[in-house]
């Protein structure tokens, strides 16, 4: 068991634990998410060029942060750790948004603010902590964290003193491929 620094977050301690990996399969899952092979992939409400290697990619997202799960899963007092999304569109419906497949959040709220475009959006999103994820050292964003597919629950909303609009939300993940696979036929993404 490791003992938690308690000078550091939750979501910090954990994606140290991530970011440390060195084995080749973790190298080449972060290789082609910071190559962005997961950017852009909905228009119009629906999921598009979900190819081959994008899929594959997924899959491959999803058995290794099992592995990384069970590999430094243990207790450290937090029953969720907070993350940020800056998004340059309002994507919420009836007090949700939906993350068809993994996306990236920043550990750092300053980093997520550079995504930030006319006035829309950040977001503090609360994580449960047996979420499945991975932690990248991304050299373009800084310290990444990748999330499964999931659910925002809006709970509350404020301007900050910039003028944006900042969302403080639920994150219901879906830890599995097979509950990715069911949230995107359930919402009619595919």
């Amino acid at each position: 068991m490791t003992e938690l620094n308690l000078q550091k977050t939750c979501i910090e301690v954990l994606y140290e634990l991530h970011s440390s990996e060195t084995d080749e399969e973790y190298e080449l899952i972060s290789d082609d998410i910071i190559g962005d092979m997961l950017m852009n992939k909905i228009k119009n409400g629906k999921l598009i060029d979900i190819t081959y290697s994008v899929d594959r990619l997924i899959k491959d997202f999803y058995d290794y942060a099992e592995k990384m799960y069970q590999k430094y899963h243990f207790e450290t007092g937090c029953s969720n750790y907070i993350v940020y999304r800056g998004t340059n569109t309002n994507y919420v419906k009836e007090g949700i948004a939906v993350q068809p497949i993994p996306f990236s959040v920043s550990i750092d709220q300053k980093n997520a603010y550079n995504w930030v475009r006319d006035n829309c959006c950040m977001w503090h999103i609360h994580v449960p902590l047996d979420t499945r994820f991975l932690g990248i050292n991304n050299p373009k964003e800084g310290r990444e964290v990748i999330l499964p597919a999931g659910i925002l629950v809006l709970t509350s909303e404020f301007l900050d003193e910039n003028g944006i609009t900042n969302y403080i939300a639920d994150f219901k993940p879906c830890n599995t491929y097979s509950e990715m696979i069911k949230l995107q036929k359930d919402y009619g993404l595919v």
